[in-house]
């Protein structure tokens, strides 16, 4: 579950001082059973995620998981205890923003 360890790690100086740009791979997204790949439950989602705020990144990415797991007729990884609870962590480590509702998110497609 990471928690509260995915933040720790980043608040480690030689990741925070570091960090500039965060670039999540959302080009295919396992959205259940992974991490390991399992073609019933990827999709070909097609995105890249850019964001200066690591935590931001991750629950944009949490959101589009769980978009996916919706359309499939899966609940929640909140119902089924396994939500990213790092991210919570990582907010008020004062790591970045974890509330979907507090992300500015821009859509561009490119062809």
């Amino acid at each position: 579950r990471c928690d509260p360890f995915v933040a720790e790690v980043f608040d480690a100086p030689p990741v925070k001082s570091k960090h500039r740009l965060t670039i999540l791979d959302a080009l295919v997204v396992q959205f259940h059973k992974g991490p390991s790949y399992h073609a019933r439950w990827a999709d070909k989602f097609g995105g890249l995620v850019f964001s200066l705020d690591p935590v931001a990144a991750d629950a944009v990415g949490w959101t589009i998981i769980e978009r996916l797991r919706k359309a499939a007729g899966l609940t929640t990884l909140a119902d089924e205890g396994r939500a990213p609870e790092y991210l919570k962590t990582a907010a008020k480590m004062g790591l970045g923003l974890a509330d979907p509702a507090s992300i500015e998110m821009v859509e561009e497609a490119v062809a």
